[in-house]
């Protein structure tokens, strides 16, 4: 339905789950990364309940394509929201560039492209919960959760010196990613990973 862009609040949630907003524009239907405002004239990024006004560009990512693009929106366009149907699904296997889930009920079997999860492809495991978003039936992006145990495979020794503040040290995961995380970490830790900032949250 279309609606005021001005009248329209893209709000991410509060962790550990970020609700996810599509919209559709030029034909193509697109997910709202966040917003890139210039309050008091300087550059920044608010992704919590700020309304799209005339100083503001959106961040958007195309379904399809994958590409990003940013947009400037005039507060008197209209705006067609797209609303998606979240579902749950157990991750399978990969096999080159396809992901093999499976829905937990039904015990059916489905290939989704492997980007539509982007970065967060490399966090996926054997029996994992997994979300895809559907619109018209099409799987529109994919997520994996917030928090997920990865173990360390190799960490730098730590400097001995005396600072004021810890000195984070580099971790090597066994899904390839590097995390900073603190010098107390050995190889073959495990160790809890926030996956939409790849980054340590503990041990």
């Amino acid at each position: 339905m279309p609606v005021s862009r001005n009248h329209i609040q893209f709000t991410y949630g509060s962790p550990p789950k970020r609700i996810r907003h599509f919209i559709l524009t030029d034909v193509k239907i697109k997910e709202v990364e966040g917003l890139i405002c210039k309050p008091n004239g300087g550059l920044g990024v608010n992704m919590s309940g700020l309304e799209l006004s005339s100083k503001e560009k959106v961040e958007l990512r195309d379904v399809d394509s994958g590409n990003k693009v940013t947009e400037r929106f005039r507060t008197d366009e209209s705006i067609e929201k797209v609303f998606v149907e979240e579902r749950s699904f157990e991750y399978l296997y990969t096999d080159g560039n396809t992901v093999v889930l499976m829905e937990p009920k039904t015990f059916e079997q489905i290939e989704v492209s492997k980007e539509l999860f982007g970065k967060a492809a490399a966090y996926l495991k054997d029996n994992m919960t997994v979300h895809l978003q559907f619109y018209d039936e099409k799987p529109m992006s994919a997520s994996v959760p917030k928090r997920v145990t990865c173990k360390a495979v190799e960490a730098q020794i730590p400097m001995k010196r005396i600072t004021a503040t810890p000195q984070y040290k580099r971790v090597l995961l066994d899904n390839g990613l590097t995390v900073l995380a603190p010098p107390f970490i050995v190889t073959g830790d495990e160790i809890v990973i926030d996956t939409t900032e790849d980054s340590y949250i503990t041990r």
